[in-house]
């Protein structure tokens, strides 16, 4: 049984490795465009993907900067 204010949400458990802008819009569940949008005010922080990839730093980075949606966990791998 439910308590007030859960939902039935299942959780997600993500590590903290090489990700690409359309995976990373996919753990925010957000659209790519959405996704740059958030990123640009850390643009000089995070710095540019190495080809279609952020790294795990980067990755890291991006999860203490964008705060993860509730649903989301992140594991140590």
């Amino acid at each position: 049984m439910l308590q007030d204010g859960q939902e039935n949400v299942r959780r997600r458990r993500v590590s903290v490795r090489d990700y690409t802008l359309i995976q990373l819009a996919g753990i925010y569940s957000v659209s790519r465009y959405i996704m740059l949008r958030k990123l640009l005010p850390y643009r000089a922080e995070v710095g540019q993907p190495t080809g279609y990839y952020y790294d795990p730093r980067q990755v890291g980075l991006i999860f203490k900067l964008i705060p993860l949606p509730s649903h989301v966990e992140v594991v140590k791998t």
